[in-house]
């Protein structure tokens, strides 16, 4: 069974959140120095997962840096990979002279052994997967030399092992543990190893976006009610570039945005039929809002433009 531990920052007072905060990292992670943007703007939690040989982490928090000084890896030791999957903001960061940006549905690789720097802005979260050197290197022999780098993976399966990853945090795995954390390691391995889209043979790349179209899809079922729902929003959620997002819909001939409009007005249209076999009152204003559009006005004109009638109208 893996150890879940869940650390927050909401709870503590503004004198003891940065003690606090810093302490939680070290606790997760390994020495680490954090300097928030603001002083009195303290803000954090972390969920984590703990296997044998991974640790599974998810990150949120205000702008902070987020520092791992050389003499701390010196004195600690600590030898492990480290994976982030951003999810809501991009992150740069800096390891031995190499710096990038990494922007949410991509990743970036750190090693724990050196020092680096991770400049983290407001409401970030990220998906953290920290593994063990011993068990990558005798499978990647080049994978030191991709630390500190974001071209080392392949990009249609970095969501998927984004995914993985968040998935198993919130499953303990029980007697399937060990099986589970071997099914991610290969995952990471295999997309190390198939960094270059020519890779990816074409049946095999389509089934990942139609998986990925269909949760897509599933999620719009569940928040269309949401009038803020938005590409950002539901990529943000499945831990996937906009670009990836708009690949799913398109490969099927769609978009999000009339995958969306499709769903909000099929629901509308049964409110309306049940309403009216029940001859009860009708405020299409509020049927409207029900099914996330902005106003009566909004949902009245794309009704009618996709029905050829309004709501008033429609039988």
């Amino acid at each position: 069974m893996p150890d879940i531990h869940h650390y927050n920052t909401e709870q503590l007072n503004g004198a003891n959140k940065l003690n606090a905060w810093q302490e939680y990292m070290s606790t997760v992670y390994y020495a680490l120095d954090i300097v928030p943007a603001s002083a009195d703007k303290v803000r954090g939690e972390l969920y984590e997962v703990q296997f044998p040989s991974i640790g599974l982490s998810h990150f949120k928090a205000d702008a902070q840096k987020v520092i791992r000084h050389k003499s701390a890896a010196q004195h600690d030791k600590s030898e492990n990979f480290v994976f982030l999957f951003p999810t809501c903001q991009k992150m740069a960061f800096e390891q031995n002279g190499r710096a990038g940006v990494v922007h949410p549905g991509s990743v970036f690789l750190l090693n724990s052994a050196e020092g680096y720097r991770i400049d983290v802005p407001d409401q970030s979260e990220n998906v953290t997967l920290k593994i063990s050197c011993d068990a990558l290197r005798p499978r990647m022999s080049s994978i030191d030399n991709m630390c500190g780098t974001i071209s080392f993976a392949n990009p249609f399966l970095v969501p998927v092992v984004a995914q993985l990853g968040a998935q198993l945090l919130r499953f303990d795995g029980g007697r399937d543990s060990v099986k589970l954390e071997q099914s991610l390691i290969d995952l990471v391995c295999l997309m190390m190893e198939t960094d270059s889209e020519s890779y990816v043979t074409t049946s095999s790349y389509q089934s990942l976006v139609a998986v990925m179209r269909d949760r897509l899809m599933s999620y719009l079922c569940a928040n269309f009610r949401d009038p803020g729902l938005n590409p950002t929003k539901a990529a943000a959620a499945h831990r996937i570039s906009i670009r990836y997002l708009h690949r799913a819909f398109h490969q099927h001939g769609t978009t999000f945005g009339d995958a969306l409009m499709d769903i909000r007005l099929t629901a509308a249209c049964r409110m309306l039929q049940q309403a009216r076999a029940r001859k009860q009152p009708i405020n299409f204003g509020e049927i409207g809002y029900n099914c996330g559009f902005v106003s009566q006005a909004h949902f009245s004109a794309r009704f009618k433009e996709r029905f050829g009638v309004s709501p008033r109208n429609f039988a």
